[in-house]
């Protein structure tokens, strides 16, 4: 029998991977008591692995109102080596003097910072002065005030991130757009904001022509009627392909009413309210853009808010959609409207007799993502025709050689959702024959799989 356990006779190289594996997303709290530090305690084996393995020791997060471990810090930063670091800044409240040396202890560590988080208090970035000119392999930013903060102040901290050749990927509040030299914003292609205020989101569409993914998102007390704000031109953005909007209706209004985006290929939407941008505006944005949308996900508010008559006829020119995700489809009877909506007709005849296809909403739809929080009378029923109608119409024909409508109506997988209450055995058991004939269906009760 072999004394020696398994584990310790691991290659290191695939130990070292092992490790890193370990390690939670994130930055981390350089405490003896956690990983990576506690790997280096285990044994002398996993030991020397651990200190030659600099990954491990590439990210670290700090909290500014905490003394300083100077020793821990040091060593901490010493196994790094010269490896990309992420470092995250962290205060509930105000640093003082203790804030100052933390930063100053970190100095030999910025050219070679990758990734930046800032959560602390927006009165306190001026520490952050410290940095300037030394984040050249800075790739993403993120500023995110801190949670008991509910001050507007906007920190002097002009160029402070402007230097840095790499940068393109950030996360801060509205409120920094207003610094106009905070940021090289023509380099960046991605970003998200927080739009506390109304902020002009023209903004980020005008000066980022690089700019390949938006995510919009503010506070739910945040509000603004749009009938307030002044119309400017609208902004045509030929990169753009990933918009993602949560927020309240004056960012609605933003997007809809005042952007031209002919390259989008995923968008989401969700309101914060019950009181979205009139369809009518969605409708035209989607005109104007002509985009060859691929995914398009909505969120209960937005779409519970819109009669299914006017969803239909904003899917009805987005022809190209591939993938629908209806999140929490709940709202009393619009889930059935919509289903309805959804569902391809079959063929029908005319006065005359003569065979008529009706039109077809989303005919090359393949990937249908629901999710229900409250099931209303005749679900069942209207889902499983839907689902039969779409499916089966890629399915060839019937018994009597008759095609079941256009073969581009054809889904090929589907998700469905219950958030609260579990299906009935009846649409069990019609999705599972469904799933017998090829269809890939995943069920799921309270995040649990219980089909397949």
């Amino acid at each position: 029998m072999d004394p020696i356990p398994p584990v310790h006779r691991l290659p290191a190289e695939l130990l070292s991977v092992i490790f890193i594996h370990c390690i939670p997303e994130g930055s981390l709290a350089p405490l003896p008591r956690d990983a990576p530090m506690l790997l280096t305690v285990v044994c002398s084996h996993w030991r020397r692995v651990a200190l030659s393995t600099a990954r491990l020791w590439s990210s670290i997060a700090v909290w500014l109102n905490m003394p300083t471990n100077a020793a821990l810090l040091d060593t901490w930063l010493a196994r790094s080596r010269k490896y990309p670091m992420s470092l995250t800044l962290l205060s509930e409240q105000y640093q003082g003097p203790v804030a100052t040396e933390w930063i100053q202890r970190l100095t030999s560590i910025y050219p070679r910072v990758k990734h930046l988080s800032c959560r602390f208090l927006m009165a306190e970035y001026r520490l952050l002065s410290a940095m300037r000119g030394q984040l050249s392999s800075l790739s993403s930013l993120e500023i995110v005030p801190s949670h008991s903060e509910k001050s507007t102040v906007i920190p002097h901290i002009d160029d402070l991130f402007y230097s840095s050749p790499k940068l393109h990927d950030v996360t801060l509040p509205g409120q920094l757009l207003s610094l106009r030299t905070l940021l090289p914003w023509s380099q960046l292609t991605r970003i998200t904001v927080k739009l506390s205020q109304n902020v002009d989101i023209t903004f980020a569409l005008t000066h980022m022509p690089n700019l390949s993914y938006c995510f919009l998102h503010n506070e739910p007390e945040s509000r603004r009627s749009p009938s307030n704000a002044v119309l400017h031109n609208v902004v045509r953005h030929a990169k753009l392909e990933t918009l993602i909007v949560i927020a309240n209706e004056y960012a609605f209004y933003s997007v809809f009413e005042r952007c031209t985006l002919p390259n989008l290929r995923n968008l989401t939407l969700g309101t914060q309210s019950y009181s979205p941008a009139p369809p009518a505006s969605f409708l035209a944005f989607l005109k104007r853009s002509k985009c060859a949308l691929r995914k398009l996900a909505l969120t209960t508010p937005f779409y519970s808010t819109t009669t299914s008559a006017c969803l239909a006829h904003c899917l009805d020119v987005l022809p190209t959609i591939t993938k629908l995700k209806l999140t929490e489809l709940d709202h009393p009877n619009q889930d059935c409207d919509t289903l309805e909506e959804l569902e391809a007709r079959t063929t029908v005849r005319d006065a005359s007799g003569t065979a008529v296809v009706e039109h077809v909403l989303l005919p090359h739809l393949r990937i249908l993502d629901v999710s229900c929080a409250r099931l209303h009378d005749d679900f069942d029923g209207r889902f499983l025709r839907m689902l039969k109608s779409r499916w089966r119409k890629g399915g060839g024909s019937h018994g009597d050689g008759e095609q079941d409508g256009p073969a581009s109506a054809c889904l090929e997988r589907v998700t469905l959702r219950f958030l609260a209450e579990r299906p009935s055995a009846m649409l069990i058991e019609e999705l599972k024959k469904m799933m017998h004939d090829g269809l890939r269906i995943v069920v799921t009760v309270r995040q649990v799989v219980v089909l397949p």
